[in-house]
């Protein structure tokens, strides 16, 4: 099930009711200029980014030091709390929802409106490399892949915050309206299937001659929900491949092994675990590895390029689901580390 449209919509809704303030009136206080927390409730860490001079309160009182953001120009905030203040002045009441956000560092944290968080993708979001240049900006990127770059976090899509968007950013891509990456990834695709969302059927349904450049990840559900074997497997890769590269010979193709996963419960690593089609997590990676090679394709490893960004021992905390997919956190630094590579292998 494609869970994009109707997630967008949602948003989109829950976007415009928090950021209403209603306004009714009081008997008047002797107090008359204060705020009081109505509710406060714990919600999804999504990443936003908060425009130039807005204001940002120390406490949820608002009666704290404020500063504005125009110190952070390129801070990512991260929310994981909202609440309904009540604004009192005079015989006036104003209600509204204000969300408790985080720098991705971890060390500055305070409270703001809701209308002041707008997505990563903002035009006034400027956070491209130095290493990228000028390079990137007119590049036309798609992706396509399973889960992990359609935005799944385990428990809900990321999809304006997916490790490509990332990479797309810091590589200083331009997010206006024909200029957007395509996302053709889909959850729970596979190299070799026979569902609309398995790599055979999106290679029916796109033109990449439209394309400069594209990344491909596949395989973590080939291995944990498939019965075919890896020759199998790396064989349908390998046709695709194959028709992408002569549909659009200079389209720059990066190939992305599988993200680390871990067993459910136990959270060892799948890495010499085989499954139903008779090969390991590591084997199947070391054959997209040889197959990317043959191809001329750079390969992009997470394990090798951050080995300390996942591990069983910080699972929990880095993948939202504790298993396979990355927490929100995670996805920037995903994307960062993609665009790092990129930008030095970039030819």
């Amino acid at each position: 099930m494609n869970r994009q449209p109707y997630l967008r919509m949602a948003v989109l809704a829950a976007s415009l009711f928090l950021s209403l303030e209603v306004t009714t009136s009081v008997t008047a206080s002797p107090k008359t200029n204060y705020a009081t927390v109505e509710k406060t409730t714990v919600t999804e860490p999504y990443a936003y980014y908060v425009p130039k001079g807005k204001v940002l309160y120390t406490n949820s009182s608002l009666s704290k030091a404020k500063v504005t953001t125009s110190k952070y120009p390129k801070t990512t905030w991260y929310s994981k709390k909202t609440a309904i203040i009540i604004k009192t002045s005079g015989n006036t009441q104003k209600k509204a929802h204000y969300a408790q956000i985080t720098s991705a560092n971890g060390k500055h944290s305070y409270w703001t409106w809701n209308g002041n968080l707008k997505p990563i993708t903002s035009a006034g979001f400027k956070i491209a490399d130095k290493a990228a240049g000028s390079r990137f900006k007119k590049i036309k990127l798609a992706y396509m892949g399973d889960s992990i770059p359609h935005g799944w976090s385990g428990a809900v899509n990321y999809i304006n915050s997916n490790y490509p968007t990332w990479m797309a950013k810091y590589l200083g891509i331009s997010m206006t309206a024909s200029q957007v990456p395509t996302n053709m990834a889909i959850s729970s695709g596979k190299i070799l299937g026979s569902q609309n969302r398995d790599m055979p059927q999106i290679m029916h349904r796109q033109d990449f001659k439209k394309y400069n450049m594209m990344t491909i990840q596949y395989g973590t559900n080939d291995y944990a929900h498939s019965e075919y074997s890896l020759k199998e497997v790396m064989t349908e890769l390998q046709k695709n491949i194959t028709t992408i590269k002569s549909s659009n010979p200079k389209l720059k193709i990066y190939g992305i092994l599988p993200l680390s996963r871990f067993q459910k419960g136990s959270g060892e690593p799948a890495d010499h675990i085989k499954m139903s089609g008779g090969y390991t997590f590591n084997q199947l990676k070391a054959a997209e590895r040889k197959l990317y090679k043959k191809n001329h394709i750079a390969v992009i490893d997470f394990q090798k390029l951050d080995p300390n960004l996942i591990t069983a021992a910080n699972r929990k905390t880095t993948l939202r689901d504790h298993v396979l997919h990355p927490a929100a956190k995670t996805d920037q630094y995903l994307g960062h580390d993609a665009a790092r590579f990129i930008e030095k292998n970039y030819k």
